[in-house]
């Protein structure tokens, strides 16, 4: 899917219902590298993953962009997907939109998981319904 945010058409991806949990790649790739989250927790959560502007499907801006720039995109997205609260998870570069915005006031954003590197695990979501 693809939505017109400050002026990028932003590429995300949303499935699933339940609490949002919103993935954040890493530099240089793009929401494709959350590929086995979405499967393993659609079947719990309402999962979006975000292409940032310049990567995967979303348009660059016209010049160089900036984390915060990222932060107003990801609260744009939000704000058109009507999501008032959501968990992010973010791989490196993708952990400081959410940080930014946080640290901006934006209201209702609840938890941030920070993700160092991605290795095989088992995902327990019983506890997290």
């Amino acid at each position: 899917m693809k939505a017109l945010i400050n002026g990028i058409n932003c590429a995300y991806t949303d499935e699933g219902k339940g609490m949002p949990v919103v993935f954040l790649h890493a530099f240089p790739l793009n929401r494709a590298m959350w590929a086995p989250q979405i499967s393993a927790f659609t079947n719990h959560f309402r999962v979006i993953t975000v292409d940032f502007r310049g990567h995967g499907e979303s348009l660059p801006a016209p010049g160089p962009s900036s984390v915060d720039e990222l932060a107003l995109d990801l609260k744009g997205l939000l704000d058109h997907l009507a999501i008032p609260q959501a968990v992010f998870v973010g791989l490196s570069m993708g952990s400081l939109p959410s940080t930014v915005a946080m640290q901006n006031g934006s209201k209702g954003w609840c938890w941030r998981i920070r993700v160092h590197r991605r290795i095989p695990m088992k995902v327990e979501l019983d506890g997290l319904r």
